[in-house]
């Protein structure tokens, strides 16, 4: 054991016993010898130097001064003559020999004790003032490490640096004197991350665990911790914990993991065959390799050259395999290469490829990874394309109707046809330098933007009649028909135009027929009914008795001569409403109007046939207001409601529904009876003029009725239907427009 290593207990205790003993056991030889031989007289002075010297120099320095101080006594009592061993005399004479012997060794072991404790005390201080600058560095290296260090016993913090309070979130007040367990997520995780740290201690060792705390905030932080004992020969005194913030780190790794993950799938799962290539061959490539060359398996295909899974020559009749070692140097050199390739399947077959071919560093070795695509059905498509292309051409050329191209970004012709040109003047090359707002008269320009638009937003434009512009400048009615096709590549509109030139003049012509048509139909209904009027005053004045008393049987034929005079002019306002209707002329009166009042007037003109049939009728209160013409729709309710009486039949318990559904947000009127029903053969034509129920022989009507509905109904923008049973009874439903 070394000086530096003994204790002040051990270092004074030397001292003691080597000074003590042989400062007694050397001042008893020299007395029993030296002093036994001289005078006391002499002896006395022995003992003076060696107690100045023991009490300044130490009793080592005190023993040399003896001897020597004894050699000079022995010499004075030598010439005082006294006997050399005559001890007995010696003490005898000099009684305070002894004392002054053991005071000698007493100061000496003082003076050497106080000048061995302040040299202790020097070291002492020294071993002080060195621990308290460890200890200010350890403190500072605590408070500024970028790590949390914590003291725990037994989980429970006693002592926490800032680092750790700003990993967790908590300040230090919160966390001293708490479990660890306030750190995590849940228990299962506090007890996992504890049996793989504490799995060391009884050991003395140091333990790594990973750990999911979650912070004050609530935010869940990635967190490594490292631990060891304060004192590996004191386990219970606690542990030191520090504590690293890995969140970034483990998010970093598990990017990297997943993008490592999305690798691996789409190496192994990619529709491309993707394989990896050296200076040897082919070393690795994915399933769809094997799939697409008909190999059995990696190691089958390990060490296959490109030109060995491609034909003995390239289309363009260079080598595969002199032109497979061309395109791999491109690589190596730029770094990749993109090309068309005609490989090689296990089979025989030759397929046409696209080849991608990219340089890296794999483990720092440069090596090649190629990706080849089937483009088999790409080629087929491109060759059925071509030819669609060409008939298509061929069918562009021949229509006879103006057709051409136009690019929606420019809006400007990138194809003619000879009948665009012949219907406009221009030459195919002409075209090619316009856009399609030259071929349109001024007030059309905004109409046609508009139509543009909607195309380019993928909307459709439906097919419409235009007037465009002559390279004369004069104007021709057109149709234009607008569509999006694929031409070249390259998404165009496909528009065609129409001469209608000829058409709008023969529509002219026969809307000035029409006119005249239902002028004459005018004057003539207008015209018949003045003498029919004439015949049926007269029928009434004879039934009332103003020309004489008639009998039963002329009151019987007056009374159907003036029926058949009522039959008549209804035929005649019928006849005139759908003429009107054909003809266009109808004009509609809008208004606000109250469809139930409208369906009680027409029931109160319709009342004396409804209660000689003994038909109960109900109206929906709800049938609201709407915007319509109030002439047309009476015409449409009194048409329904009359048929529905008309048509009631003869069973006893006879109703009439007017109501409205509401369907898909949109208001369904209807007018529902329980009469005879329609037959299933003339549902498709009970709209049509004079068209009329197989099964309403004997009753009147003019077959007009239920056309004059449906042309009132459309000019409103609505739609009409019939649902019917015979025997059960007949629902018409119709709608009007927004």
């Amino acid at each position: 054991m070394t000086n530096k290593n003994m204790s002040l207990k051990q270092k004074l205790a030397i001292p003691f016993y080597i000074w003590t003993f042989s400062a007694i056991a050397g001042y008893i030889v020299f007395f029993l010898v030296f002093y036994s031989l001289m005078g006391e007289s002499v002896a006395i002075f022995a003992f003076v130097p060696p107690l100045v010297v023991a009490w300044v120099g130490g009793i080592r320095r005190g023993v040399v001064a003896a001897v020597l101080s004894n050699v000079a006594t022995l010499a004075l009592l030598h010439f005082e003559g006294l006997p050399a061993w005559d001890v007995a005399s010696l003490f005898h004479r000099s009684p305070g020999l002894i004392s002054v012997l053991i005071i000698a060794v007493i100061v000496g072991y003082l003076s050497s004790l106080r000048k061995r404790l302040d040299q202790e005390l020097d070291e002492k201080k020294i071993i002080e003032t060195e621990l308290r600058k460890n200890e200010a560095m350890l403190r500072g290296i605590y408070l500024a490490a970028p790590v949390g260090i914590s003291l725990s016993k037994n989980r429970v913090m006693q002592t926490v640096n800032e680092r750790l309070c700003e990993i967790c979130g908590f300040s230090a007040e919160e966390i001293i004197g708490n479990n660890a367990r306030m750190y995590y997520i849940d228990d299962a995780e506090y007890e996992r991350t504890g049996r793989e740290l504490y799995k060391n201690k009884e050991k003395g060792g140091r333990s790594y665990a990973e750990a999911l705390w979650r912070r004050k905030d609530g935010a869940l932080i990635d967190v490594s911790l490292r631990m060891s004992p304060i004192n590996p020969d004191d386990l219970l005194a606690g542990e030191v914990v520090t504590v690293l913030d890995i969140t970034k780190r483990k998010k970093a790794e598990r990017a990297l993991a997943e993008s490592e993950e999305r690798f691996k799938s789409i190496y192994e799962e990619s529709n491309d065959a993707l394989m990896l290539l050296s200076e040897k061959g082919f070393f690795d490539c994915n399933a769809k390799t094997l799939e697409m060359f008909g190999f059995n398996s990696k190691e089958e295909f390990s060490g296959v050259h490109p030109a060995e899974i491609s034909p003995p020559n390239q289309p363009d009749g260079k080598e595969s395999f002199q032109a497979a070692q061309e395109r791999i140097g491109e690589a190596l050199k730029i770094g990749s290469t993109r090309f068309e390739w005609v490989h090689r399947r296990t089979n025989g077959e030759d397929f046409p490829a696209e080849v991608l071919i990219s340089a890296f560093n794999l483990n720092g070795k440069q090596v090649l990874q190629a990706t080849v695509r089937d483009i088999s059905k790409r080629k087929s498509a491109e060759e059925s394309l071509a030819e669609s292309e060409k008939s298509f051409r061929s069918m562009f050329e021949l229509t006879s109707e103006g057709a051409s191209l136009i690019r929606p970004i420019t809006n400007r012709f990138v194809g003619a046809n000879p009948a665009m040109c012949a219907l406009f003047g221009y030459t195919e090359e002409e075209f090619l330098t316009l856009t399609a707002e030259d071929i349109t008269p001024t007030e059309a320009k905004q109409i046609l933007r508009n139509s543009l638009k909607l195309l380019s937003d993928g909307g459709d434009v439906p097919d419409h009649e235009g007037t465009s512009l002559k390279k004369d400048g004069t104007k021709v009615n057109v149709i234009v028909c607008c569509r999006q096709l694929l031409w070249k590549n390259e998404r165009v509109l496909y528009v065609t135009f129409k001469d209608i030139t000829y058409l709008k003049d023969v529509q002219k012509r026969l809307e000035k027929k029409n006119q005249e048509i239902l002028e004459f139909t005018n004057a003539a209904t207008h015209d018949l009914k003045k003498p029919l009027t004439t015949m049926k005053t007269v029928c009434s004045l004879m039934q009332t008795g103003a020309f004489g008393n008639l009998n039963s049987d002329g009151k019987e034929a007056t009374g159907m001569g003036a029926e058949a005079i009522s039959y008549m002019q209804e035929l005649l306002d019928d006849l005139l409403a759908s003429a009107k209707l054909d003809a266009g002329t109808q004009e509609l009166a809008l208004e606000e109007i109250d469809l139930c009042a409208l369906a009680l007037e027409a029931v109160a003109r319709l009342k004396y046939p409804i209660e000689e049939k003994k038909t109960a009728v109900t109206i929906d209160d709800e049938l609201g207001m709407v915007m319509a013409d109030k002439k047309g729709m009476t015409k449409v309710f009194m048409n329904l409601i009359g048929n529905a009486v008309n048509y009631i039949g003869e069973g006893p318990d006879r109703k009439i529904v007017v109501g409205v559904e509401n369907t898909d947000g949109k208001k369904v009127f209807y007018v529902r009876d329980n009469g005879i029903g329609i037959p299933e053969e003339s549902k498709e034509t009970i709209f049509e003029k004079f068209k009329r129920g197989a099964n309403v022989k004997g009753i009147n009507g003019t077959g007009l009725g239920l056309s004059i509905v449906k042309g009132t109904v459309e000019a409103h923008g609505g739609t009409i239907w019939a649902e019917s049973k015979v025997g059960a009874g007949t629902t018409f439903y119709f709608t009007l427009g927004k």
